[in-house]
């Protein structure tokens, strides 16, 4: 996760998912530079929990900021959605701070146009 927090690197994502479908048990999956490949990574059989460090230019200044998704496959079975939904706090807590928390299993809302609005929006109601 560092990778992607330090301004020094150019990892721009991470994703991490469980380890033979055990809702106790992460690993990281990928990590990389191009956030625009995150739609390719996620699969409609798996949970999984990314990372993603967006760059843009607020009030002539350019800022950081990150954004969670928390990806469930629409071929996730009911059963598992519900004993890997325990685990989105520990996820969550290990992912924090992020600008942005985004639910889905819908590859548009990795769409980056989209996702600038939101924390656009999120930002200005600051």
């Amino acid at each position: 996760m560092a990778y992607v927090r330090n301004n020094d690197t150019d990892f721009n994502y991470l994703v991490v998912g469980h380890v033979n479908y055990d809702p106790r048990q992460l690993t990281l999956l990928h990590i990389g530079r191009d956030v625009e490949k995150l739609p390719q990574i996620m699969d409609d059989s798996k949970v999984l929990y990314a990372l993603a460090k967006y760059q843009m230019f607020i009030v002539d200044s350019k800022t950081v900021k990150f954004v969670y998704f928390h990806w469930i496959g629409e071929k996730v079975p009911f059963v598992e959605k519900v004993r890997y939904g325990v685990v989105h706090g520990s996820v969550e807590e290990k992912f924090s701070p992020f600008h942005l928390f985004i639910k889905t299993s819908n590859i548009d809302d990795f769409c980056t146009e989209k996702i600038m609005e939101k924390v656009m929006s999120v930002f200005e109601k600051k």
